[in-house]
């Protein structure tokens, strides 16, 4: 069995303006939604901080050197300072940093070299490769994520134990980069 009821006119008439009205508030909620999305990725594209950069000639290497990569790959807030080494991110957050070195040594077994990334005078972080029976590894690299702030200063070092010469690469093996993690 089936009920008809009849709505009157009136009723329908309101009906039918609150549920346009709810219409245009949702379209316009949607509408807000999407353009705050735009403005953040904008946002956050301004304020994109990285880069890459790599050492194009050959160093060599006696003691603990801050490495000079004069050849940037990338650098979106103009950052990083070859002549320096130094990098010196203008927007706070998270970073992945990572470096490496092609090499070559002539080191007796036992000899530690040494892959520092710096921040100011500290070490950050560091990785190492130590030379075990006879073998000689040509590239070696680390990285790591960072809780950076405004004004700190990262270079990468390299140096060594029991007087380890090692002669870096001059090529897109041995290379410092960092890239801003954040939203």
């Amino acid at each position: 069995m089936s009920i008809l009821i009849q709505v009157p006119v009136r009723w329908k008439q309101v009906i039918d303006r609150l549920s346009a009205e709810a219409d245009q508030e949702a379209a316009q909620a949607i509408a807000n939604l999407a353009q705050n999305a735009t403005d953040d990725r904008a946002a956050n594209a301004a304020n994109r901080s990285g880069f890459r950069a790599y050492r194009a000639g050959p160093l060599s290497v006696t003691g603990a050197t801050t490495i000079l990569f004069d050849t940037k790959v990338f650098d979106y807030l103009n950052e990083y300072v070859p002549a320096t080494g130094t990098w010196t991110p203008t927007v706070s957050g998270p970073y992945i940093i990572t470096a490496g070195v092609g090499y070559s040594t002539n080191q007796a077994d036992g000899t530690t070299i040494d892959l520092d990334i710096m921040n100011g005078t500290n070490r950050a972080r560091y990785f190492y490769f130590n030379k075990i029976g006879g073998l000689v590894a040509p590239a070696f690299n680390g990285a790591d994520v960072f809780n950076v702030t405004v004004g700190d200063t990262y270079t990468v070092r390299i140096g060594g134990h029991a007087a380890a010469s090692p002669i870096l690469a001059g090529d897109a093996a041995t290379w410092f980069a960092a890239l801003w993690q954040g939203r």
